[in-house]
């Protein structure tokens, strides 16, 4: 969209929100967006159909560069943890498979017991699959989602109305 040598002939007056899914960006995009589409706000999330599509989420004021290089924070009322190979509790800055738990995560796959076993804890942990890192302030950074997702702005086709028609 920002590539758009016609970007200008259009009223993008309506957009307000970008949301970038849990991809790695480029920081600059992150300004050209405000500047160029004049977005409101501007948010990274992650989320799985497991927990009913969203999971984390930047916060208003977080920085540009937290945006573009994380997938925020847990959102209200949904706990994060990371587990290593052996079971444990990651520690902060070191990866580990993202499990969480909360009121949005799925009671258990359809008539299939053992598929939920293997993904829900008995006490109510969802195991993701993903492998992410924590900092101490529960800020996620997914590093395999950064090599194989891009932006929805880059990605998802958006026809705003053209300022010449009415």
């Amino acid at each position: 969209m920002l590539n758009d040598p016609h970007l200008d002939d259009f009223d993008m007056s309506s957009l307000r929100l970008a949301v970038t899914g849990a991809a790695s960006i480029p920081v600059e995009l992150i300004y050209q967006m405000r500047e160029r589409l004049a977005f409101e706000r501007i948010v990274t999330a992650y989320g799985l159909t497991e927990a009913t599509g969203i999971a984390t989420v930047a916060r208003q004021g977080d920085s540009p560069e937290t945006i573009a290089h994380t997938s925020g924070r847990a959102i209200p009322g949904v706990e994060l943890r990371l587990v290593d190979a052996d079971g444990a509790d990651s520690l902060p800055g070191e990866p580990g498979e993202l499990w969480l738990r909360g009121y949005n995560v799925m009671a258990g796959y359809l008539d299939n017991r053992e598929a939920t076993a293997q993904t829900i804890t008995p006490d109510g942990w969802l195991r993701t699959g993903d492998i992410a890192v924590m900092d101490p302030e529960g800020t996620c950074r997914s590093p395999t989602a950064a090599k194989t997702c891009s932006s929805s702005v880059a990605s998802t086709p958006i026809r705003p109305r053209s300022r010449t028609s009415s």
